[in-house]
């Protein structure tokens, strides 16, 4: 059953643009901060926060049925209004970017083959990227280039975790071996974020092999390369950290050049 339009509560939205000189980044948002404007590359970077009750001021006003129905068969709520607020900010960073020629609503999504999001009647250059923890949505809205972004909140880096054998590359896993214990949780959390803003920037998801790309531990920079298509010199890469609680979120972004 589609969810009522009623049921969208939605989220705190804050937003900080990324337009063409900073290599570097100042303090990041936080839920509380005001709006910042940073610079890189000519994207914008949305943040829409998930932890208070309140009306997004956003609301319905900027949901079609068609949002409803793709995710209305989510089964749990939370996650459910989660992704409709998202959606809904997502449509209006859209319209912000094209300069007002498409209103929020009249913006069409479709997936491709392996399930990313794209406009199914874009805006020559538009591209987008979003990424979602319990807490916080980052949406990514470039006029021109292919981006990715993706945001993680800190990842356990056990010596013995299956998964960081599958996928990190064997420069990674000595480096995160070669750090205090207590700091290899953020650094692991880093690294994948970066990884996935990679293949979203793609658009092949994890269907590439991840473990054959290998980040600096401490530098946005692509290390190197088995994959023929993703070299160094061809993206732009950025991490920082958004502040939650007592903890802090990785968020990574990609830009294809």
């Amino acid at each position: 059953m589609v969810p009522e339009f009623a049921e969208f509560t939605g989220a705190t939205a804050q937003r900080s643009r990324f337009a063409a000189q900073a290599p570097s980044f100042p303090p990041p948002l936080s839920e509380s901060a005001p709006s910042q404007h940073i610079s890189f590359s000519g994207v914008s970077i949305w943040y829409a926060w998930h932890k208070r009750p309140e009306p997004h001021s956003l609301n319905n006003k900027t949901l079609t049925r068609s949002d409803f129905a793709e995710y209305g068969e989510i089964r749990d709520a939370t996650q459910r209004r989660r992704s409709l607020a998202t959606r809904a900010l997502l449509r209006s960073a859209l319209s912000e970017a094209a300069g007002g020629v498409v209103k929020p609503l009249d913006w069409e999504f479709e997936r491709g083959a392996h399930g990313k999001p794209t406009l199914s009647s874009p805006v020559k250059g538009l591209n987008f990227s979003c990424s979602h923890t319990h807490s916080v949505s980052v949406i990514a809205v470039s006029r021109s280039k292919p981006i990715g972004i993706d945001v993680e909140a800190a990842i356990p880096a056990h010596e013995d975790s299956g998964w960081i054998a599958d996928f990190f590359a064997a420069g990674e896993k000595r480096a995160l071996q070669r750090l205090p214990f207590e700091a290899r949780a953020a650094a692991c959390a880093r690294l994948w974020s970066l990884k996935e803003a990679t293949v979203k920037m793609l658009g092949t998801g994890l269907a590439l092999d991840v473990s054959k790309l290998e980040f600096d531990i401490e530098a946005d920079r692509l290390a190197s390369s088995q994959v023929p298509e993703i070299n160094a010199s061809g993206m732009r890469l950025a991490t920082w950290s958004i502040p939650d609680n007592a903890h802090s979120l990785s968020v990574a972004l990609t830009v294809k050049i």
